[in-house]
């Protein structure tokens, strides 16, 4: 938190288990008054609060939390009697013993609803960081149909909704996950499969290593002397591991072109730029389908044998391995901002909502990571 300017904490989609999460999270961190600003309607935070205490968390710890920080709500709706707005102490009734989550039991009126209160903190919170009046931002989980024609732009996802409001540079944003005891990025984002080929041009995949290496010597100086979530590789050299695109790292072009016609000559191309300005050591490109297991297994026997980043492909490549690294308590990290945002690494987790038996420790390393990485 930099100079008392609060951290603001969205509140993610009403019917997903995020005001849960953050409320848990908080009474956990039991930070100073004023380190934080919730974002989202009040009557959403009492009935995420009311749940707590119905599961036996203690009601004076909420009281508290809730007076000791910020909410920001500006909407008519607030208390709930706008058409659509949902009545939340009904929901866990409503979804009864359905597998399904509780945004499909929604009327139209109300899902819709539902979908803008997402929008409107998110909005609320770009606002917020452009006036200055925040050091940084902790997003709860979304349903990505919120991100949809925001000043008639659709975004697939935060990182590109923050890239195109809180970026003031003229490099792309870089979505990052800690956690698992490096870096992870990704060359491509949220795209269908069948467009990743063909999207990771050398520009690209340059302009992602160069983000890379700049994420790890933020961490690196933002996190000293802090207690973090995060043990990152501590020699002043940065590796960075680059991962291929095909099976087998493209087999010397039997199984693709890419590896060899793209990401090896990027590689190549910045290993001899960067030599006399900066202390990296990038490699690859590594066979994904073995690669996690090695670090991993290295990383337990000798801890100045693993990357301080690794860059995947595209999303399932790196997060499906990384998300069992991380043992819950993985962050995304978008690198490049105006301020630090960090979220936990997972999603509205619908068919557990509203029960009170969500897990906050992926929100607990997020807020503590921003705190980092705000100063």
């Amino acid at each position: 938190m930099e100079n008392g300017t609060p951290i603001a904490i969205t509140c993610g989609c009403p019917v997903g288990i995020g005001t849960e999460i953050v409320l848990k999270a908080l009474i956990q961190l039991n930070p100073r008054p004023g380190s934080y600003l919730l974002i989202g309607p009040n009557r959403l935070w009492e009935a995420a609060a009311n749940l707590l205490t119905r599961n036996g968390t203690p009601a004076e710890d909420l009281h508290e939390l809730f007076s000791s920080q910020y909410v920001l709500w500006r909407d008519p709706s607030e208390e709930g009697k706008a058409e659509g707005a949902v009545d939340f102490r009904s929901l866990r009734a409503r979804q009864g013993l359905e597998a399904r989550g509780l945004f499909e039991h929604l009327n139209v009126s109300e899902q819709e609803h539902c979908l803008e209160t997402q929008k409107q903190a998110l909005i609320l919170a770009c606002d917020e960081a452009l006036q200055g009046r925040i050091s940084g931002i902790v997003t709860a989980p979304i349903r990505k149909r919120a991100l949809q024609n925001i000043d008639g732009e659709n975004y697939p996802g935060h990182t590109e909704l923050f890239d195109a409001l809180l970026n003031s540079s003229n490099r792309p944003a870089q979505m990052c996950f800690t956690g698992a005891g490096f870096i992870l990025t990704l060359a491509s984002v949220h795209m269908p499969l069948t467009e990743v080929p063909g999207s990771l041009t050398r520009e690209r995949v340059g302009q992602t290593l160069l983000n890379s290496i700049e994420a790890a010597a933020t961490f690196r100086a933002r996190s000293t002397g802090c207690e973090t979530h995060l043990e990152m590789q501590t020699s002043e050299k940065i590796r960075v591991d680059v991962l291929g695109l095909n099976p087998h790292a493209g087999e010397n072009g039997l199984m693709g072109f890419e590896e060899a016609e793209v990401i090896t000559p990027v590689i190549e191309t910045l290993n001899e730029e960067l030599a006399e300005s900066l202390d990296v050591d990038i490699r690859g490109p590594f066979p994904a389908d073995t690669y996690f297991a090695r670090v991993a297994k290295s990383s337990k026997a000798q801890e100045g044998d693993r990357p301080d980043v690794v860059v995947a492909m595209y999303h399932d490549q790196g997060l499906s391995a990384y998300k069992v690294l991380s043992a819950g308590q993985g962050v995304n990290w978008t690198h490049g901002l105006s301020i630090p945002r960090t979220s936990p690494d997972h999603g509205t987790a619908d068919s557990i909502a509203w029960r009170g038996i969500a897990d906050e420790a992926s929100m607990v390393a997020a807020l503590k990571l921003a705190q980092e990485l705000a100063g």
